[in-house]
């Protein structure tokens, strides 16, 4: 059996933190682990545009304004495209574990992978544990309050991590305790 996790909260929670604990943890357990992004498509297409705009970014950095509005006029044009592609990559996985951490979409994404049996984790900090970390990214703009996650408050969630004032090993140690509920 497949286990498949959504890892979500806002930007500056943790969740990509989180995400490669959670593959670790598998990993060690000799499970193979593979982190499916549905934002793939808008991340190759920031990429295309900073490449033809001969300007520099690091890898990974993103530029959240381009991607909302990326994001917002796939979604206008063609609503399911972006959890279509996704889902086709979990389908064709071959992993025992599939990894998801930045599921944003209230009214599309969200319903399509609650009816594929995914087990969602909601992290959360306190915000100014949140904007300090947003800030000492190395993102090429940041939303603070984006609109593309309106709705996930409303996300029905399997585990809860309040990620505010756990050192690593808290954190890594948390972790572990409610994965070994997770079969």
């Amino acid at each position: 059996m497949i286990i498949k996790l959504v890892i979500f909260g806002q930007s500056g929670s943790g969740k990509s933190t989180i995400a490669r604990i959670v593959q670790n943890y598998y990993e060690k357990q000799r499970k193979t682990v593979q982190v499916v992004k549905l934002a793939s498509p808008l991340y190759e297409i920031q990429n295309h545009v900073y490449k033809k705009l001969l300007l520099p970014y690091k890898e990974g950095a993103q530029d959240q304004i381009l991607l909302e509005n990326l994001a917002t006029n796939i979604r206008r044009i063609s609503p399911n495209y972006l959890v279509e592609t996704f889902m086709e990559k979990v389908n064709n996985s071959e992993a025992n574990v599939i990894i998801n951490d930045d599921l944003r979409d209230y009214h599309t994404d969200y319903p399509r992978l609650t009816d594929s049996g995914f087990i969602f984790i909601k992290v959360s900090c306190k915000e100014e544990i949140r904007q300090s970390r947003l800030k000492s990214r190395d993102d090429l703009s940041i939303v603070q309050n984006s609109k593309t996650t309106k709705g996930i408050q409303d996300f029905l969630y399997h585990y809860h991590i309040d990620n505010s004032n756990l050192s690593l090993l808290q954190l890594e140690s948390s972790i572990s305790d409610m994965l070994e509920g997770i079969k």
